[in-house]
């Protein structure tokens, strides 16, 4: 399952690159995305950075009813109450000659 949360307007997060452009590993997996700052081009203060912008998202992703969003709260729920978790992270190079 992977959730990811991006705003198309912070160069921030545009910065970051890689990740997947629609979502990976289940049909639940998504990408939530909107432009949070519309119109602010270079102000420095990068208002579509802010988290309160990010909370913003997510709340209308958890308001617009797609059942993703129900099945990945439940998801949530279910790790709220683990007392352990593995996690397991592969990286791959490419080996030449």
């Amino acid at each position: 399952l992977s959730v990811a949360v991006r705003h198309t307007d912070d160069p921030v997060a545009g910065l970051a690159g890689g990740g997947s452009p629609n979502g990976t590993g289940s049909s639940d997996s998504l990408v939530i995305r909107r432009a949070a700052a519309p119109g602010h081009g270079t102000d420095p203060r990068i208002p579509a950075h802010l988290l309160d912008g990010y909370r913003e998202t997510v709340r209308r992703a958890e308001a617009s009813g797609d059942a993703r969003m129900a099945r990945i709260a439940e998801h949530f729920a279910a790790l709220d109450t683990a007392t352990s978790m593995t996690s397991t992270d592969y990286t791959a190079r490419r080996i030449t000659g």
